[in-house]
């Protein structure tokens, strides 16, 4: 069987993984089910995913919920949106320098969504963070 790495994603899963970064809260998967149809999964084909993304350590357990006799685990991502994408952005182009690839996203994200002077001021107060951390 071949393993897949945790940056190598299914269909299924990300989309368990949108909905999980929408909703904010930790869901069983009985509820996945309910909120992603279009999916046409059986609850046994759902756990299966659930456990290898467990595995691959981009979900974990949260806790348990009943579900009408029976308790049900809930999950959680381990993996912010923004982590989500700058993993896939350094996937995509491994053979670019650092530099390039951050400077190139920020000028694409700009181009392309705009950005607002708070959006600005937000960044420009990271940045001066981050040379901060470096300068000491």
């Amino acid at each position: 069987m071949i393993r897949r790495s945790k940056e190598d994603f299914t269909v299924s899963e990300l989309n368990i993984l949108r909905l999980l970064w929408e909703s904010k809260e930790a869901l069983s998967g009985a509820e996945m089910l309910e909120r992603l149809p279009e999916l046409n999964l059986f609850s046994t084909s759902i756990y299966t995913i659930l456990d290898g993304m467990v595995d691959k350590g981009i979900l974990k357990v949260d806790g348990k919920v009943r579900r009408g006799k029976r308790y049900a685990r809930t999950f959680v991502p381990t993996i912010s949106q923004e982590d989500f994408t700058a993993m896939q952005v350094l996937k995509l182009t491994p053979n670019v320098s650092k530099h390039d690839r951050i400077v190139g996203l920020f000028t694409a994200l700009v181009k392309h969504d705009g950005v607002d002077a708070e959006t600005l001021s937000d960044l420009e107060e990271f940045i001066q963070k981050q040379r901060k951390e470096l300068d000491q």
